[in-house]
């Protein structure tokens, strides 16, 4: 910079692309960058290398900038002192218009040079194809890469005549990585982002051109990058005066516009990268050249093109290709290694199953089947390749088109296998088996051995053939006439029905190795048949048959061998049995069970269940009746049995109910067995059991209707509550445990004493007679009870005579116990019952309960034991007590009321303001303040006093706080009371609120107290007048007086202090012009008095000009002298009471708010105001004056100011 005078220049600069679009001076001079010049020609120099110069970080390469440059000149002042001018703000924000006719300080757009090389960042690399390699990458800023593959080793044919590792040097680098003839280049935008690049060719050694990538070969990757620094900045967008693209050139561009990376950064990512190879994704070819089998082995001879695994695996002929995952679950397999001088080499798979189940262990395989159809098909893949993620395996279709044909080999007679036989019918044997393979089967059966025997198996078959008439299947078909199919019937033709998966998974399709069932009919019932041959032959050709051998051979095979494995089977016995007897007792014996007696026409087991007549259940299942678990066995058709039936189910905790009718079941089945001498016996039909019982030995039928078990228990009572009604009725709540009659009656609970003495009570009450004497000799008291455990209420309201001639009724607060008794409905139920059963016998009904009546009666000892649970009930009284107010005073805070009550009782006083609302019942009872009350009939009169120390419990105070008496108040007191809780009594009987009302009884308390002043402010408001702000605590009258000196005579007594302040009252006024004496201070108690002070009710209590007590009240003295110093003002007050309290004078003693001194010594001196205006006494100035530049003024005032 040059400057057009000496000074100094200050430089400062901001990126282009802050948003920056001025600097202010003061940010210039803060970066600290600056120089000066000492004449007009000399050049300065300022070299910025930051933002600021305290800064750590230099400037950016490759960023343009904003410089901002200012100065200021080296003027001084006429004392040679610096002087400087400045250049201003808007020169500096003006741009420059040339390097030598600047015209302004900003210089926009100024470049800083990129020498710096980018950064190539190796992220991953992977071969992608058989040919093609990516490469990803990232630069440290925008630029452009170029990737190129080289042979890693640099001898051998292919070395020799591509570019390799050797032919990459530092004179050559950039060239043969750019690509002398195949060129891979991606151009990066975005610094430190992926960039993916793709190679799939390498340049020939001379460069001439260039081949695709070999399928699995190694390559090394060199990579090359620069920067777009010059064309960056040539065509940015705005460029600065001074730019000049020659000065964009850098030591590191030798062939492009940018900063180049060196030989050795791409020796360092090739490195990084290393050897990558590409991937082999061809599969290898299957051939197949031989197969062959045993009966449980298939041998698979195959050869591939190339080195890998072939497995293989067989399925049933025709059955769906099987998938790969499937092939390869089998695991049959063998290696393969290519020999490329024996290509016709071979190697061989074994199979020696075709499945593995999925529910199986994992080294289970389905083994192959003799004389089955299969196709067999194999899958291979080759070695897995270097630098590849899987191998390569063929083609699901490459492996169906290796399907080939084999059958595995059978020379094995059928198997059979026996499971199970019996004679499921009178005429009718099964026998269960199963057969190896395809077969046709036939069974026959003999109780004798045949005739002739079976010389040989041609004979054995002829024999067994000639019966098969009467041999069918389970599903009805003749025997010779059907299959027990394998998987082999899929497979070949179709002349035994089956010729497809559909056909052979038909339901009616006997399969082999599973339960065949094969029925011999025309058989004699109950008969022992200890012959029974079964015979199979096979689907072969020739036919595989079994074998008769009776003395050697034994096996699956040999005819003989089932027939002694199936042993002897007799059909079956399929007759029910009856009952030939069938009776009880009615009503029961016992009064928890009952007992049946029964006999069968064979030998065999009877069950019984019994269900209550009136359950609604009109019939039992014969599942239900084995359930109860009731039953016994007779041997022999003349045997007797018998059931005893205490419960619903033998399991059951509950026994049969008393006085109830029951409706029984019985039920049997015969001893007969089956093959197994299992029993197999036959049932009684659900028919029978639902048949009444015709007679006791003629039954015909299962089922007993309208049976009674006894009832033998009496009645219980239960006791639920007990209480007195009325003065004269008592009521007894009871529950009985069956339906039947109870009865109550009080009795007098002492047996000496007048009341007893003529009345029944409870020594009148004994074994003999207790019955009677509850029921009741002349008032009787009765409930009904239709439904057990339901509440019945008995009210009792008279008590018999001693000799129960007559009844009186319940006396009045009296005590009485309570006897009850109880008999159930028992022999009226049973004999006039609606249904009866053949067996009933009203004598059977009667029990040892039974002493009166018809039904079973409760103890002595359970009356009294309810007698006791009852306990003592007393008649009521539900009659208030009455108040009597006797007399009433108070003192300041309290108030006495003497009252007396016409019985024991307690009493509640309450205060309320005079004339106001009566308070109700509770809140006299809320403020608590109570007495009790004993009434001696001897006495009367007697009285008892209640304290009131307060009048109302505030809804939001604490719960023990009450509001206290008011001194010098009026009130009215109102009490309340109720009698102490009779016994039996619910609630106590409390007064009337109308009674509440009468006792209404004027008090006020008593007002000892003098009036208390409180000193709030005192001020002169005139020159003559003070205001003096004061409270009073009470309804009062106010007088202020004020002297300048002590008032002459001094005041002697509270009398004389009196009279002075007094005799200055027509100098003395209150705030709104009234004078002292003439105007009331109220409080409360003014709303209550009579209307001679003004107020008579809220409305004027509240007027806007009464002043109120605890309130500030403005008293002002007239009459003053201006300017004059107040020392003696004094107050007093007097309130409304009569006689009237004072306050006092006392200088000596007794200071308090009460005390007209203390007042005085509160209030202290009070000056009035000076409001006269000053005037000067003397006024002077010299003159002319003694300065030449001032004047002095002197004077004096009249005053101070």
């Amino acid at each position: 910079f040059q400057l057009n005078e000496a000074g100094t220049a200050y430089c400062r600069v901001t990126r282009t692309d802050s948003g920056e679009t001025t600097l202010l001076i003061n940010q210039v001079l803060s970066a600290n960058y600056g120089a000066e010049v000492l004449t007009p020609s000399a050049t300065g120099y300022i070299t910025v290398d930051k933002l600021e110069n305290r800064d750590s970080k230099v400037l950016y390469e490759a960023a343009q900038y904003d410089v901002y440059c200012w100065a200021k000149d080296s003027a001084v002042d006429t004392q040679s002192a610096a002087r400087p001018n400045y250049m201003t703000q808007d020169y500096l924000d003006l741009a420059t218009a040339g390097r030598t006719t600047p015209a302004g300080g900003k210089t926009q757009y100024v470049w800083v040079k990129d020498m710096t090389p980018p950064t190539v960042i190796y992220v991953s690399s992977e071969a992608l194809t058989q040919s093609i390699i990516q490469i990803t990458l990232q630069l440290s800023e925008p630029g452009t890469v170029w990737c190129h593959p080289a042979v890693p080793e640099t001898t051998g044919a292919y070395a020799t005549t591509h570019l390799d590792i050797g032919d990459v040097v530092e004179g050559n680098y950039i060239e043969r990585i750019k690509g002398m003839h195949a060129s891979f280049r991606e151009y990066v935008h975005v610094p430190f982002f992926n960039v993916d690049v793709e190679v799939d060719k390498v340049d020939v050694e001379d460069g001439s051109g260039s081949d695709y990538l070999l399928q699995e070969t190694p390559y090394n990757i060199y990579c090359f990058a620069e920067d777009d620094w010059r064309i960056e900045a040539q065509y940015a967008g705005d460029l600065s005066i001074n730019f000049d693209v020659a000065n964009a050139a850098t030591p590191n561009m030798t062939q492009g516009d940018g900063n180049e990376i060196s030989l050795a950064h791409a020796e360092e990512i090739r490195d990084a990268i290393g050897i990558v190879t590409t991937l082999d994704l061809t599969p290898p070819s299957i051939t197949m050249v031989d197969i062959s089998s045993g009966e449980t082995t298939i041998t698979v001879t195959l050869r591939l093109d190339e080195t890998g695994t072939a497995w293989c695996q067989a399925v049933r002929y025709d059955f769906n290709v099987p998938t790969i995952l499937e092939i390869l679950d089998t695991n049959f397999y063998n290696t393969y290694t290519f020999d490329p001088l024996s290509p016709t080499d071979t190697t061989t798979v074994e199979l020696i199953g075709y499945d593995r189940p999925k529910n199986a262990y994992n080294d289970y395989v389905s083994p192959l089947v003799l004389g089955v159809d299969y196709d067999v098909y194999c899958y291979a893949d080759d070695d897995l390749c270097q630098g590849c993620k899987v191998t390569n395996g063929v083609s699901f279709s490459h492996v169906s088109n290796t399907r080939t044909f084999i059958r595995t080999k059978d020379y094995t007679r059928p198997h059979m296998r026996y499971i199970t036989a019996e004679s499921i019918a009178r005429d009718q044997i099964l026998v269960t088996l199963q057969v190896d393979e395809g077969s046709r089967v036939w069974c026959a059966a003999w109780q004798n051995a045949p005739t002739p025997p079976f010389a040989d198996t041609a004979a054995a078959i002829a024999a067994i053939k000639a019966k098969q008439d009467d041999c069918f299947d389970g599903r009805g078909r003749a025997c010779g006439s059907f299959w027990i199919y394998d998987l082999d019937d899929l497979e070949d033709s179709d002349g035994d029905g089956v010729n497809s998966q559909t056909d052979y998974d038909e339901w009616d399709r006997w399969k082999y190795n599973q339960d065949v069932d094969i029925i011999m009919y025309g058989l004699t019932e109950e008969q022992d048949y200890e012959y029974i041959y079964c015979y199979a032959e096979d689907d072969e050709t020739p036919i595989n048959t079994m074998r008769f051998d009776s003395s050697a051979n034994p096996g699956p095979d040999n005819m003989h061998t089932m027939q002694q494995e199936i042993g002897t089977v007799q059909t079956l016995d399929e007759s029910p049995p009856s009952f030939t007897r069938l009776a009880l007792e009615d009503p029961t014996f016992y009064n928890d069970r009952m007992i049946v007696t029964f006999q069968l026409n064979e030998a065999g087991t009877a069950y019984c269940r019994v269900t209550r007549t009136d359950s609604g259940e009109t019939t039992l299942l014969i599942n239900q009746v084995l359930s109860a678990n009731y039953g016994a066995e007779v041997l022999t058709p003349s045997a007797t049995g018998y059931i005893t039936v205490d419960k619903l189910e033998n399991r059951d905790s509950k026994v049969l109910y008393e006085a109830a009718q029951y409706d029984v079941y019985c039920w049997a089945k015969d001893s007969a067995v089956d093959t197994q001498s299992a029993a197999r016996p036959n049932y009684m039909t659900q028919d029978y059991l639902d048949l009444a019982t015709a007679g006791r030995t003629t039954p015909a039928g299962g089922k007993t209707q309208y049976v009674w078990v006894k009832d033998m228990t009496p009645p219980t009572v239960i006791y639920v509550s007990s209480e007195a009604l009325t003065q004269s009725i008592i009521q007894i709540t009871l529950q009985l445990s069956e339906p039947g009659t109870v009865w109550c009656h009080p009795a007098v609970p002492e047996t000496t004493g007048a009341y007893a003495t003529t009345h029944l009570d409870i020594g009148d009450v004994v074994e003999g007679n207790y019955i009677e004497r509850i029921k009741g000799m002349h008032a009787s008291f009765r409930e009904y009870v239709h439904v057990p455990f339901f509440n019945v209420d008995v009210e009792v309201d008279k008590v018999d005579v001693e000799d129960g001639s007559g009844s009186d009724y319940l006396l009045q607060e009296t005590p009485y116990n309570i006897y009850c008794f109880a008999e159930d409905d028992w022999r009226i139920e049973a004999q006039y019952a609606g249904d009866l059963s053949i067996n009933f016998d009203v004598a059977n009904a009667a029990t040892p309960n039974m002493t009166q009546g018809d039904g079973n009666e409760i103890s002595l000892a359970h009356a009294e034991e309810i007698r006791d649970a009852i306990g003592i009930v007393t008649t009521l009284d539900l009659t208030p007590p009455s108040i009597t107010m006797v007399d009433i005073s108070s003192g300041e805070t309290t108030i006495t009321v003497t009252l007396r009550l016409d019985e024991t009782g307690t009493a509640w006083c309450q205060a309320v303001r005079y004339d106001f609302n009566v308070p109700t019942i509770l809140e006299i009872l809320d403020t608590n303040f109570y007495n009790t009350y004993t009434f001696d009939p001897l006495s009367p009169t007697d009285t008892t006093t209640v304290e009131l120390i307060g009048y109302d419990r505030p809804k939001n105070a604490y719960n023990d706080y009450v509001s206290p008496l008011v001194l010098g108040v009026d009130y009215d007191v109102y009490c309340y009371a109720d009698d102490d809780l009779c016994q039996g009594c619910k609630v106590t009987n409390g007064v009337s609120f109308s009674h509440v009302s009468n006792t209404r009884t004027f008090i006020r308390t008593k007002d000892y107290t003098r009036p208390h002043m409180r000193y709030i402010t005192a001020e002169s408001i005139a020159r003559d007048q003070i205001l003096v702000t004061l409270q009073v605590d009470e309804g009062s009258r106010v007088w202020c007086a004020a002297w300048q000196n002590a008032p002459t005579p001094p005041f002697a007594d509270t009398a004389a202090a009196i009279a002075a302040i007094k005799a200055k009252q027509d100098d003395c006024f209150d705030g709104r012009g009234r004078a002292c004496g003439s105007f009331w201070i109220y409080d409360l108690d003014d709303l209550e008095d009579s209307d001679g002070d003004g107020v008579n009710s809220q409305t004027d209590y509240d007027e806007w000009d009464r002043w109120k007590y605890n309130q500030d009240v403005d008293i002002i003295m007239y009459g003053l002298t201006e300017e004059q110093d107040y020392e003696y003002i004094y107050c007093y007050a007097e309130d409304d009471e009569t006689p009237i309290n004072t306050m006092r004078f006392d200088s000596s003693a007794n200071p308090g708010p009460d005390n007209m001194h203390t007042m005085q010594q509160e209030i202290g001196t009070v000056q009035t105001l000076d409001e006269s205006p000053p005037s000067f006494t003397r006024l002077a100035l010299e003159d002319p004056t003694f300065y030449n530049d001032r004047m002095i003024v002197t004077f004096q005032l009249n005053e101070a100011g």
